[in-house]
Formats: structure tokens, C-alpha cells, sequence
């Protein structure tokens, strides 16, 4: 009986072998490559998706801007110690978290240095019609139009603007309809009058008296929104903020609500990222980046669009080199400027 193999027989076994390791071989480098491609297209499609995730939240903010900017200029809030009602002053301080950021149009707002980027967007809606002081301290609409059921404002001591001595006050107020022919809230004209007083924030049951220089009260509008993280008064800020170092984007919403407990919200929206750039688009054809802007004199008033660029960049080589997408918008300010 015959023991081993013969050599015909074990070199057959061989190339057996080595085909059955080239097919395995050629199997494994197929999926490993269609893994690599499917990562690229994902990861592709999450930065595109991201991308344009802060875009379309930047439009929507941008559309905004410039509203109730002559309320914002020069802002005060009041200050107050939480349970001491003595404590309570109407204009306290500087809104400074506010009024430190609206830089172009009383809107917006860009600080850049080595380690990062912060573009910053702030504005307020209220409600079209408004309230002005009565000889007997009473208020009345300054004409016939909507007002909606409101408790936060902004008071003004004088009505324009560029008049010497002119600010603002960010208050909390409790408004009663006391004579006149409307249903409040609704349609109410200057035929109605109101009691409104001030709420001191330091023991919300206590109330202050508006005083001669509180002229003007402009109620902020409400949206709809019931989640927790969204104020209903429409006064907020967003910052977007472009870690350079670390290349991450995030958003910080904030809600200036002053009895609010949170007033800051973050949403992370982007990793591995190379550049985030904001240009200023203005007339007639000129393009500049907006944070060199700011340290020049410049005609802001020429600026119509801002113009957003991000570049994103893989985390991984794919061939010899980092996958890289770019994006750009173009977003018109015109409408509240």
C-alpha cells in the first residue's frame, strides 16, 4: 500500500491552494475597497447634509436681522437681587450681552482670532402696533391694529433714536385693558386704554410703577413653538462659533428672557472642519471677509448679502489624500436693513 504524495500530486495541491488564497485575497480587498468608497459616500453625505443644515438655519435667522434693531442699540435691563424687593432697579445695567454684538445694522456681529470664529446674529419682533403714555399714566395704542397677549417689552424714553439722551429698557409687565371698545387681545386702537404696570422680577407678585420717561412700549411678538427650548417672545441671538483647533461648528442660542432658568442652548453641527469663512457682499461688486471689516472704516450701509464658505475635510486618506467638499451660500440681507 502507497504512503505520501507524489510530487505531481502535491504540486497540484499547491496551485489549489494558491488559487483558493488569490480568490479569498481578491474577495477581501473587493469588500474592504466598496467599505472604503461606502464610508467616503457617507461621510460625504453627513457633511453635505451638516453643511447645509447650518445654512438653512443661518437663512432663516438672517431673515430677522435688522428687526427691532433701534431697540437694541442701547438696551438696559434691570438689576435685582432674587427675594429682595428693595433691590429691584428699573434701569439696572447694560443688556451688554446684547448690545456687545450688534455691530452691523444693530443685527449682527463677527470677533476672529487665531483660535476662532463667532458670527453672531440678534434681533427682536414685536408686534406692529405699539403703546404711548397718557397725561394720567395710563398707555393707549398709537393706532388701530393687532396686539397680542404679551408680558415682556421694550420701553422707550424717546421715539427717535438719534435723539441725545435716548435709551431703552427690557422689562416685564402686567397689562389690564381698562376702558374703550376692543377686545384685548385683538384689534385695539387709541381709543382704549390700559393700566400697565411694571413686575419686579426680584418677587414677581410685586409691581412698580412706569414712570414719565417710559413713553413708547413696543410688546414682543409670540410664536407658537411649545418645546421647552425655544423662548415663544421672539428675542434671541445665535452665535455660530468655528473652533479652529479643533475644527468643530456649533450653534449657542440665546434667549434673553430675563426670568428664564436656561438661556443657552447648544447644538453641535459639524466635525472636521478646515475652514468656515463669512464674506460681506456689497456695492457695487466688491467682496470682503467681514471680520477685516470691522477693524476698517467701511460705507456698512453698501453691504447687501452675506456670503458663507465651509470646507470639510476627511478624517481619514482616501488614495493619497484627504476626501474635501466646500460650500458655499449667498444669503440677502436687504429686506430688514
Amino acid at each position: 500500500m502507497r504512503k505520501g504524495f507524489t510530487f505531481v500530486e502535491l504540486l497540484v495541491s499547491l496551485i489549489i491552494l494558491t488559487l483558493t488564497f488569490q480568490i479569498v485575497f481578491s474577495v477581501v480587498f473587493n469588500i474592504m475597497e466598496s467599505y472604503k468608497i461606502s464610508k467616503v459616500n457617507m461621510q460625504n453625505l453627513y457633511a453635505e447634509s451638516y453643511v447645509s443644515l447650518l445654512y438653512d438655519i443661518l437663512e432663516n435667522e438672517l431673515k430677522y436681522a435688522g428687526s427691532g434693531g433701534e431697540l437694541l442699540k442701547n438696551l438696559y435691563k434691570p438689576s435685582y437681587v432674587l427675594g429682595n424687593v428693595s433691590s429691584y432697579i428699573q434701569k439696572g445695567e447694560k443688556y451688554s450681552e446684547i448690545t456687545d454684538h450688534i455691530w452691523l445694522a444693530n443685527s449682527i456681529d463677527v470677533k476672529e482670532d487665531t483660535n476662532k470664529l463667532e458670527f453672531y446674529v440678534t434681533y427682536v419682533v414685536t408686534y406692529k402696533n405699539f403703546f404711548v403714555r397718557n397725561a394720567d399714566g395710563t398707555y393707549s395704542p398709537l393706532f388701530k391694529g393687532y396686539v397680542g397677549d404679551f408680558r415682556w417689552a421694550i420701553i422707550k424714553n424717546k421715539l427717535s433714536p438719534s435723539t441725545e439722551g435716548y435709551f431703552t429698557r427690557f422689562v416685564k409687565l402686567d397689562v389690564e385693558k381698562i376702558s374703550g371698545p376692543d377686545e384685548f387681545p385683538g384689534i385695539v386702537g387709541p381709543e382704549d386704554t390700559f393700566k400697565i404696570e411694571e413686575i419686579n422680577l426680584a418677587d414677581q407678585t410685586e409691581k412698580v410703577m412706569l414712570g414719565d420717561e417710559d413713553k413708547y412700549i413696543y410688546p414682543l411678538s409670540r410664536n407658537t413653538l411649545t418645546s421647552v427650548e425655544f423662548s415663544k417672545n421672539l428675542f434671541r441671538q445665535i452665535k455660530v462659533v468655528f473652533e479652529k483647533n479643533t475644527g468643530k461648528i456649533y450653534i449657542e442660542k440665546f434667549f434673553p428672557i430675563l426670568d428664564l432658568t436656561k438661556k443657552v442652548y447648544r447644538q453641535d453641527i459639524l466635525e472636521n472642519v478646515k475652514s468656515f469663512e463669512v464674506y460681506a457682499l456689497y456695492y457695487p461688486n466688491g467682496e470682503k471677509r467681514l471680520s477685516e471689516i470691522k477693524n476698517q472704516s467701511f460705507d456698512l450701509s453698501s453691504i447687501y448679502a452675506l456670503k458663507f464658505l465651509v470646507t470639510w475635510s476627511s478624517p481619514w486618506k482616501f488614495g493619497s489624500k484627504n476626501f474635501e467638499i466646500t460650500k458655499t451660500r449667498v444669503i440677502l440681507l436687504i429686506p430688514n436693513l
